[in-house]
């Protein structure tokens, strides 16, 4: 399979995942209200790009409510998808793994169907098996290989 029919299979997995009002808890507080911003200021899925998502230092990514990371997460992997094979980085991959693998007291993907479950598991075998020199220059090897193993555990 390749990486476009796998970033399809998300989009089809998540169609359902309607568009939410507002991406963060906008009301908490200014750095919030800020990431709601720039996740807003897309007007469309398509239209979402990196520079909405920031950087390791400033990314509204820990800040998506379960909504809207549901909503958002065929792009966020389309978009790391494309970094890597646009420009070799896995800056951005980097930063999305964190938020794949889930704290034990807080999991925003408790709600996803097997299919979705699923979708995701094949995006990150496949990153596995062609983007993991990449992923191991940003030092994310371990990250990419507990999601895995946590969507393994949750894809049934």
């Amino acid at each position: 399979m390749s990486h476009i029919e796998i970033v399809a299979s998300l989009y089809r997995a998540f169609a359902e995942c309607p568009r939410p009002e507002h991406f963060t808890n906008h009301v908490h507080c200014e750095e919030c209200e800020e990431h709601d911003d720039s996740m807003r200021s897309a007007a469309t899925l398509g239209e979402l790009e990196l520079r909405h998502l920031g950087h390791a230092g400033w990314s509204p990514l820990s800040f998506l409510t379960p909504e809207a990371l549901s909503h958002c997460l065929p792009r966020l992997i389309e978009l790391a998808f494309s970094e890597i094979d646009r420009d070799g980085s896995a800056e951005f991959y980097s930063n999305l793994l964190f938020q794949l693998v889930p704290m034990p007291a807080y999991d925003r993907f408790g709600e996803y169907s097997v299919v979705q479950r699923k979708a995701v598991l094949e995006a990150l075998e496949y990153s596995s098996l062609h983007y993991r020199d990449k992923i191991a220059s940003y030092a994310c090897e371990d990250d990419l290989d507990e999601a895995i193993r946590y969507w393994q555990r949750n894809a049934t």
